[in-house]
């Protein structure tokens, strides 16, 4: 993982873990805000997937060195991406993994 994208998960932690709420904040516009920042990191992931997706189609139709290496190098570049995307696996109430009417 390159040192700039180790700062993501971090930026997105503070992001979630002290948004400061003023007179003007509603538990509507909180809740939108965490499920727009949860779009956001989901979408990357898809969008990294489907470039995975295509790099290893195309080692399978033509194996070859300069293939294997374009596959291993974006399937690197996408587990970065996806891994963001464990923070919203937990309830922020709990902290512990959501289980179906957790709330």
């Amino acid at each position: 993982m390159q040192p700039s994208s180790r700062l993501i998960p971090l930026f997105l932690f503070l992001e979630l873990f002290s948004y400061k709420t003023s007179a003007h904040d509603s538990i509507e516009h909180i809740t939108l805000h965490h499920a727009d920042l949860a779009y956001s990191s989901y979408q990357a992931a898809l969008d990294a997937a489907l470039e995975l997706q295509e790099e290893v189609t195309t080692f399978i139709d033509n194996p070859s060195e300069e293939n294997f290496t374009s596959a291993k190098s974006t399937w690197v570049a996408a587990k970065d991406i996806y891994s963001q995307t464990e923070t919203f696996r937990y309830c922020l109430c709990q902290r512990t993994l959501c289980l179906p009417g957790c709330s």
